[in-house]
């Protein structure tokens, strides 16, 4: 068994120490993932505990809404929180630097969102400590919890930039690049925390094939899959939970819950108001994505 298999495994078993109180079922051993079933008098919900290249990853399936999901949800989390060494260093990350990272690049509906943070070496034990990792291991409830810790454990040391889809649209038409809009908004974060704190380290994921440059002294680390590092995690967190609480808070029409990302899902809801000419759209998507296409079928 592979190590990353195993921990998946050893962590589902922890699962089931942590809600003893509950009834749950056998741990059970599918093709990417180890699973069983937590119930009480009138619900279930199942615990996922995926393996892959990108780590070990956590699902449950339920309904979300419910008081007893929240709870088990609360529970795994923390349980995540004890099991993370907070003292473990990531290869080659430095002792402090900015890390930056974005969200809202491949979703159709809402902004682009962009983080930065700044963290010193006692930051960085104390994220690891309250679980910053990759915003993508998350569900949108932990990134909201752990966006609030964040930002009270950081004071000052991050910034956020929300470019909503009106503004978005706007500045597109004038650059008509993605990367560069993105490559632009990256900057303004990190200069900005630059004129706050000095560090010459940077972190950043390969977003495109052009170097990322800055006009100051610093070293800049470039790499795919950046949120490894504690810092660019929690950056990733920041992002997603802004457009978290775009999606919470805009609706297109009779209260329909806006999709997120630019899939079949998206398509099928466009088609639902591709007749309502009302609709001012550059207010919730962006425009140059070929999913714009439907609207006008």
């Amino acid at each position: 068994m592979s190590k990353i298999k195993y921990d998946a495994k050893s962590l589902a078993k922890e699962y089931q120490k942590k809600l003893w109180q509950y009834a749950t079922s056998n741990i059970d051993e599918k093709l990417y993932n180890f699973e069983f079933t937590v119930s009480d008098s009138s619900e279930k919900v199942k615990v996922q505990v995926y393996f892959g290249k990108k780590g070990v990853k956590t699902v449950l399936q339920g309904n979300p809404n419910s008081e007893f999901y929240k709870q088990l949800e609360c529970k795994i989390s923390d349980q995540q929180n004890i099991n993370f060494d907070e003292n473990k260093l990531i290869d080659n990350e430095p002792e402090e630097y900015i890390g930056a990272d974005e969200s809202g690049k491949g979703d159709f509906f809402g902004p682009l969102v962009t983080a930065a943070v700044y963290a010193t070496k006692d930051d960085l034990i104390e994220l690891r400590k309250i679980g910053a990792v990759d915003s993508k291991l998350l569900n949108d409830n932990q990134i909201m919890k752990l966006a609030e810790k964040i930002k009270f454990l950081l004071k000052d040391k991050f910034i956020i930039r929300s470019l909503v889809p009106a503004e978005y649209n706007r500045i597109y038409s004038e650059k008509k690049n993605l990367n560069k809009l993105l490559r632009e908004e990256h900057q303004e974060n990190i200069i900005s925390l630059l004129d706050r704190y000095k560090t010459k380290n940077i972190i950043i994921d390969s977003f495109e094939r052009k170097s990322f440059v800055i006009n100051k002294d610093v070293k800049i680390i470039q790499t795919e899959k950046a949120e490894r590092f504690t810092g660019v995690a929690a950056a990733s967190i920041l992002a997603r939970s802004e457009m978290v609480l775009w999606f919470e808070n805009n609706f297109i029409k009779d209260n329909y819950k806006i999709p997120k990302g630019a899939s079949t899902e998206v398509n099928n809801f466009l088609k639902k108001f591709n007749s309502h000419s009302i609709i001012n759209w550059s207010n919730f998507c962006k425009l140059h994505f070929k999913n714009f296409q439907n609207i006008k079928m």
